[in-house]
């Protein structure tokens, strides 16, 4: 049920490898939602040999997202940005293309209760590592398709929200199998030494 979007990771021949965008309508809003990744992190995870295969290109952030921005504006009250960047970079992003009404940054942004207001977007930084569920409670002009009222709600994940038992269940798999993966080698034993 979880869709996964995309405006700039493609296959070597240039076709896009998840849908750029998605719509979803609530309380009579629609919602366009895409996403970029930095190509910075791909580069890296080659240059650094972390992964066994090339198969994908990194179309720039910007002209992607200024692709889907377009489209998006025809059909949608509200565009969200889904931003996989370092936070700087995502910041400069949401100035330089013009339209997208909510960013939500990626990879390490810290948390930051309320949306920082850049330009016409809503800058939201929900915190790291899945340690925080962040509510964005919206009033939304459909007319003026513009949001005219918001608040940020950060929760923690604490002993106080109560395990999903199903949920808690694909976490642990998960964690054993990274942990499985990850172990730490211990040394070969040393040959004996010929006379010993």
């Amino acid at each position: 049920e979880i869709k996964v979007v995309s405006a700039n990771i493609k296959d070597k021949s240039g076709r896009n490898i998840f849908p750029q965008y998605t719509i979803i309508e609530r309380g009579g809003v629609r919602f366009g939602i895409t996403g970029t990744m930095g190509a910075v992190y791909y580069d890296s995870n080659i240059k650094q040999n972390l992964q066994a295969k090339d198969d994908f290109t990194i179309e720039s952030s910007e002209a992607a997202l200024r692709r889907v921005v377009a489209v998006l504006e025809t059909k949608c009250d509200v565009i969200v940005a889904l931003l996989h960047e370092q936070v700087s970079d995502g910041m400069d992003l949401v100035t330089k293309v013009p339209g997208v009404d909510i960013a939500i940054a990626g990879n390490a942004p810290g948390i930051v209760p309320v949306p920082e207001q850049l330009g016409g977007t809503l800058f939201v930084r929900p915190g790291s590592r899945g340690q925080y569920v962040y509510k964005l409670p919206l009033r939304v002009d459909k007319s003026a398709k513009k949001i005219v009222e918001f608040a940020g709600d950060p929760k923690l994940l604490d002993e106080k929200v109560p395990r999903e038992p199903d949920m808690d269940f694909v976490v642990a798999k998960w964690e054993n199998e990274f942990k499985a993966r990850n172990k730490p080698r211990t040394a070969a034993a040393p040959a004996p030494t010929p006379g010993h």
